[in-house]
């Protein structure tokens, strides 16, 4: 059905030793291009997040994993991943997505040394046209029609909008990667819930529907240097997914010359080099309204083009490394290709419906198939037996009305979060600073972003209520795929905010859980507190299968007065405070520092890091966390930054958070050389004192750890627990299962 390997053999082959492609994500849309450049000699790399794509296993690419790399951090990531290419020869970059092509035009001063792409020498049109917003005046520039639009923003008037615009409407995201792709609204109170569930996305682009059904929408893709087409393609979807405003399942090659007029139309003048795709729909008189342009990147349906006679991929390949780009003389078929992978029967059921194995009287063209290239579609079928065997359960749940599915959303920041989701930490926040916004944010900022991807999983049900605002980091790490809850060994309590309380909570805690763990090893929460409602949860839901272990130990105590607290101390520890503070206070420079504000705050950050550098302790791996925590402490009203000079030099540090009568003690260090003046005893009972004085604290939490010291000024202690979820379908967690089972049996 799709042209085997050799047709494509011996075209280039002294690509084989010269430059080399690097496909970023493993798609149908990645697994295309792998195969066109290989089987035209170019020797192909790939990088992919999830091993779990089909298109990882084929044999026409060396695939590397990389999370993130459809994120704003793939820049980033593909200098660390150029280390692992042919050195001395060019690379040439092949983005599949919106995002990637984003980053790398936002970067393209970092990377221009160590890769190539074909539309390099456009960078700023690509930046201009990639946004959505600018796009109508693009338009009315060359005189091509483009429906009426207006951009949705924060705080403005959703019925304005509407007004300005005109019922129905086609609404999208401006920002790719958003919580939707686009939604056809009928009525202004569809728009206003669209904008409450996804408030994190806005800005959105409000657009004037075209009437039409899938069979509209025309396209026409092109590979340009400079304006001027270097070889031309249209075609046609004759489906979509989801109906009306999604991605082409079926889409077929059809000759449509005024398509291919106003496309040459739209660029004139542009300046744009590379890959682009411009996608129409055609109104019931016979109009062509342009919807957008796809530039830096090929089609999704990209193989179409290649199966129809047309290497895409190795034409950019040549335009990327300044070679003359020949005349493709394959001959030219009439072709139509499906995308099995999001509607798994749609070239059957047109199979069936027409009679014949070759609908539309054209050669079929399926992803998977072909190319002596059999690992993917092996992985594919295995992967579509799974989905059609859990089908009949899900079938008759609802049936029965009793399905209780969780439908889960991902956003990459807290900040792009929905308003329901955003008011959710925010509960969490009131009762735990360590689960509030202002510490996610610092968090993601500083630490999530070096360790991983940031993910932020919605989790509802079928109707779209919310129960869960999950913040977690996927890892990627020898071999194994993590999902951990943002925190690490800077973070004294961890959990997954969800609403407990609801009805069906355990069902949908238990589809969501299940949901995720299928393309990672394990999900990590830690460390989780006894009394956390996380916990009971697990008590009561036998069919979420969760590890428990013991992660660490939290001393604290509830406390009285000032003087009540010093008479319940040992007499040992009694005696150490009254003689050194007795000690230093005969020295003529001792000065007692407690930071609460933004005022000289970044100075006392500074002496804070020279205790810590004289110390016992090892140097903070991310030190811009902890200036972050001290800023946003001291924003919120919590900082109690401690601070003890003896002679102008600072000997010992403490940063104490402290809100609704809670004194959280959570780092502290002493320079070595200082003591024999016990400087770190003497600071906590300055703090101390101050703290049950003036703000009234009730409660001292000494947060993570079970060292000695503690015991000395707590009395209750309780062990924090680390919570896996194991996928034992997978080697390394089903490994991890084993252990586990093993050490408590005594075994290992």
């Amino acid at each position: 059905m799709t042209r085997s390997a050799s047709a494509f053999n011996g075209v280039h082959a002294a690509h084989e030793q010269g430059a080399v492609a690097l496909v970023m994500g493993m798609s149908i849309h990645g697994l295309a291009i792998s195969r066109a450049l290989a089987c035209a000699g170019v020797e192909v790399y790939a990088i992919e997040q999830s091993p779990q794509q089909p298109a990882t296993a084929t044999r026409y690419a060396k695939v590397m994993y990389a999370d993130g790399i459809n994120s704003d951090r793939a820049a980033e990531i593909l200098l660390h991943q150029r280390q692992f290419l042919p050195q001395g020869r060019p690379a040439v970059l092949y983005a599949s997505s919106d995002n990637m092509v984003r980053s790398i035009a936002a970067n393209w001063s970092k990377l221009s040394p160590y890769f190539r792409v074909s539309w390099s020498k456009s960078i700023n049109t690509v930046q201009h046209l990639i946004n959505k917003a600018n796009l109508e005046q693009v338009c009315r520039d060359r005189h091509v029609l483009y429906p009426r639009s207006t951009i949705l923003n924060e705080g403005e008037s959703i019925t304005a909008a509407v007004a300005e615009v005109g019922l129905p409407i086609l609404v999208k995201p401006i920002r790719p990667l958003s919580g939707f792709k686009a939604v056809h609204i009928e009525r202004v109170e569809q728009l206003q819930r669209l904008v409450e569930q996804f408030h994190g996305d806005l800005p959105f682009l409000v657009q004037r529907w075209i009437p039409g059904g899938d069979d509209t929408l025309y396209f026409c893709s092109m590979i340009l240097d400079n304006d001027k087409p270097l070889a031309q393609f249209t075609g046609r979807k004759l489906q979509a997914f989801p109906s009306g405003t999604g991605v082409g399942t079926v889409v077929e090659s059809c000759a449509a010359p005024d398509v291919r007029a106003i496309s040459e139309q739209f660029i004139t003048g542009l300046g744009l080099s590379g890959p682009i795709a411009i996608e129409y729909k055609r109104d019931p008189e016979g109009r062509y309204w342009l919807i957008e342009p796809n530039v830096g990147r090929t089609e999704y349906s990209v193989d179409l083009i290649i199966q129809h006679g047309l290497n895409f991929p190795l034409l950019e390949f040549d335009l990327a490394l300044g070679r003359p780009v020949a005349a493709d003389t394959a001959p030219r078929r009439e072709v139509i290709w499906y995308d099995s992978e999001r509607d798994p029967l749609c070239y059957a059921k047109l199979c069936w419906a027409g009679r014949t194995l070759r609908p539309h009287g054209k050669t079929p063209v399926l992803p998977y198939f072909g190319h002596g290239d059999i690992k993917p579609l092996w992985w594919a079928l295995r992967r579509l037996g799974a989905r059609f065997a859990a089908a009949p359960k899900h079938r008759l749940a609802r049936l029965l009305g009793m399905e209780r599915e969780a439908q889960i959303n991902v956003h990459g920041n807290f900040d792009a979060l929905p308003q329901d989701a955003r008011a959710m930490i925010e509960q969490c926040g009131r009762a735990n600073p360590f689960l509030s916004p202002a510490w996610y944010r610092n968090y993601e900022q500083q630490v999530a972003c070096r360790e991983g991807e940031s993910r932020w999983y919605c989790v509802r049900n079928r109707k779209g209520r919310l129960y869960g605002v999950w913040p977690l980091v996927r890892i990627h790490e020898r071999g194994r795929t993590i999902l951990r809850a943002m925190g690490n060994y800077y973070t004294p309590y961890a959990t997954l905010p969800f609403d407990f309380d609801a009805d069906d909570a355990a069902e949908i805690f238990t589809s969501a859980i299940g949901q995720l763990q299928a393309g990672v090893d394990k999900i990590e929460v830690r460390p989780v507190a006894p009394d956390d409602r996380l916990m009971e949860i697990l008590g009561r839901t036998a069919s979420v299968r969760a590890v428990l272990e013991a992660e660490t130990v939290n001393w604290s105590r509830e406390v009285g007065g000032v003087e009540e607290y010093f008479n319940a101390l040992s007499g040992k520890l009694r005696s150490t405070i009254v003689r050194k503070m007795r000690s230093l206070a005969a020295r003529t420079q001792v000065e007692y520092r407690i930071h609460s504000s933004l005022a000289g705050l970044e100075a006392a950050m500074d002496d804070y890091f020279s205790v810590y550098v004289g110390s016992w302790k090892l140097p903070e791996p991310f030190p811009e966390f902890i200036r972050g925590l001290a800023r946003l402490a001291a924003n919120e009203g919590w900082l109690r930054l401690g601070l003890l000079k003896v002679d102008g030099q600072p000997v010992a540090a403490q940063m104490w958070l402290v809100r609704d009568g809670v004194a959280y003690i959570y780092k502290l260090a002493y320079v070595s050389e200082s003591s024999h003046w016990s400087p770190g005893t003497v600071l906590t009972w300055h703090l101390i004192e101050n703290v049950i004085k003036h703000d009234h604290v009730k409660r001292f939490d000494y947060l993570t750890g079970d060292d000695n010291y503690k015991q000395d000024w707590m009395t209750d202690s309780r062990t924090l627990k680390r919570v896996t979820f194991a996928n034992w379908r997978r080697p390394r967690g089903l490994l991890f299962l084993l252990r586990t089972t093993f050490r408590r049996q005594g075994v290992a």
